[in-house]
């Protein structure tokens, strides 16, 4: 490896690390900064998470516990409401895809009933469920009642809290939208991503859209499984099916983003992935409508097609780099080794059934993830704008007369050969050559510089007088328009208004200007090519002297 080779990896290596590095910080100022007085008071909740008596065995408990006992039955647990319980109090549990049921002895006040009959059937739901006791419940039996289908769940009672109804809603707001703020960056740096491809759409950087699309669909997961979505809406789906769905969604834009943006020699092979996410969406969506299998026990599906698909990236990396040395994969591999490092870790949790932890290192390593392929992805768009840009600007040079800003011979050429190879049917138009009188004079008497003033000065005449005409210069003296026309009357008139312009711009100058002019129409029974046209236009400009 050539020393420039070492000297580039490292500094790619440096740019990783101040990145991971600015992110981590951020993240514990933000989490671990000094508190100051002057934030606004909480709302006190209380927990009765002790002496809880199972109905099943009669031991006493502490929560959160998962109590033995039959997994097709209901779980209950009992506790005496204490004093705090004189007054009004509103109590809330957390419950897993369960159905749980509140009870003041033993008469139902709370039923989050989840039965359906179908013919299409809706997710269970994991959500908070809180109802009101009444005030002079003290000294009352307070009953809690779980059950449900899912076996791995059965027996498991969350923690129990109590207290005014806002100060319930304040308090989960706090305990689980910490990283909020964090979701919320990745979804605006998608968005942003997604604008910018959108707007620099000519440069075909569309794989912005999908890198996009991937942050806000992954920051919408991590905002489903936040346990905070009851604040904005009560629907079945968002609550019990948008973290299943959308665990299945995610991957697809990054699979789409890795096929166009880094792969090279297997793009097939990433088409048939994302496909294989799609049809996977499609399956568990409809063997949730039909009673089949729940979303939650379908991840196993979902999981299995992420070790596919984690297998086939990984052999078709290797095949990229070190069969055909694809540097793209290098650097696209150290950027998401963080993320799925952390991934793997959530999904181990998962299975061990520790279903309450989130690692928030996830967020961050998925934050590392994308603003490094965002400012991959940018750096190569911004190269691409520097040559569309240079190439506009030699364009623009190979086809413009750099005295007068007019059109050269070239861009005439090219003009007229299209103007008479792609006409309408019905299409008259004219051609007019300009040819300045005695330039050479000029040139010779007052210098090169008065000369090119004359130039100057007539093109502007001739630009004036033709307005909305392409006009361009196709010699040292000789200028041309190709105009649309095709009446004698009209085509004398801005000959008139030539020559008072001529007249005007040559007031102040120590010679007068003048040109010849001669046009023809095209007719193309007699030219049979554009060289033709152009041959009687210069006749006529040399039989007809009109101006002088």
């Amino acid at each position: 490896m050539t020393k420039n080779v070492m000297n580039k990896n490292r500094l790619i290596w440096m740019i990783y690390g101040t990145v991971l590095l600015v992110i981590l910080a951020g993240y514990l100022l933000v989490n671990l900064g000094p508190e100051t007085p002057y934030r606004f008071p909480d709302q006190t909740i209380a927990t009765i998470n002790q002496g809880w008596t199972s109905t099943y065995d009669g031991k006493v408990y502490n929560l959160p516990v998962v109590l033995p006992g039959p997994k097709d039955k209901p779980f209950a647990i009992s506790q005496t409401l204490g004093k705090a319980f004189q007054n009004e109090q509103y109590i809330c549990v957390k419950g897993s895809l369960q159905r749980v049921r509140f009870l003041l002895d033993d008469q139902v006040f709370y039923d989050n009933n989840q039965k359906q009959e179908g013919p299409l059937y809706a997710p269970k739901l994991s959500i908070w469920n809180m109802a009101k006791i009444p005030e002079n419940s003290a000294g009352k039996k307070l009953t809690i009642e779980y059950s449900t289908d899912v076996k791995s769940l059965a027996g498991h009672f969350s923690w129990v809290c109590y207290g005014s109804d806002s100060a319930i809603i304040n308090y989960l707001g706090r305990a689980h939208g910490s990283t909020l703020p964090l979701v919320g960056v990745i979804f605006v740096i998608g968005l942003i991503l997604f604008l910018l491809s959108a707007m620099f759409k000519n440069y075909r950087q569309t794989e912005l859209i999908f890198l996009g699309l991937f942050a806000m669909t992954i920051s919408l997961w991590f905002f489903s499984e936040s346990l905070l979505l009851q604040y904005f809406t009560g629907n079945t789906w968002i609550l019990g099916g948008s973290g299943c769905i959308l665990q299945s969604v995610a991957p697809i834009p990054l699979i789409l983003y890795i096929r166009m943006a880094i792969i090279q020699k297997t793009k097939k092979i990433f088409t048939w992935m994302a496909s294989a996410f799609a049809v996977n969406t499609l399956l568990i969506v409809m063997l949730q409508l039909f009673g089949v299998m729940e979303l939650f026990e379908s991840l196993i599906i979902t999981h299995s097609v992420f070790g596919m698909v984690i297998i086939l990236t990984t052999l078709c990396c290797c095949y990229e780099i070190f069969i055909h040395g694809n540097k793209k994969v290098s650097r696209f591999i150290k950027a998401l080794l963080p993320f799925m490092f952390f991934v793997g870790l959530e999904i181990f949790d998962f299975y061990t059934q520790n279903f309450h932890k989130s690692t928030h290192f996830t967020k961050i390593g998925l934050l590392f993830f994308i603003i490094v392929q965002s400012l991959n992805s940018l750096k190569q768009m911004l190269g691409l704008i520097k040559k569309s840009y240079q190439a506009e600007l030699y364009e623009k040079l190979a086809y413009e007369d750099r005295l007068t800003g007019s059109g050269n011979r070239m861009a005439f050429d090219q003009a007229l050969e299209n103007k008479f190879n792609h006409h309408k049917a019905d299409e008259i138009w004219r051609l007019v050559i300009f040819d300045f009188n005695k330039l050479k004079t000029i040139n010779d008497q007052f210098g090169h510089t008065a000369g090119d003033e004359a130039l100057i000065a007539g093109y502007d005449s001739i630009r004036e007088a033709f307005a909305g005409e392409n006009c361009y210069r196709i010699g040292g003296d000789e200028f041309a328009c190709i105009c649309n026309i095709h009446d004698e009357i009209t085509y004398r008139e801005r000959i008139r208004v030539l020559k008072a312009l001529l007249e005007k711009n040559s007031q102040g100058l120590p010679f007068s200007l003048g040109v010849s002019a001669g046009s023809a129409v095209v007719d193309y029974a007699i030219d049979q090519a554009s060289r033709d046209l152009m041959h009687r236009a210069d006749l006529k400009m040399y039989e007809n002297k009109v101006i002088s």
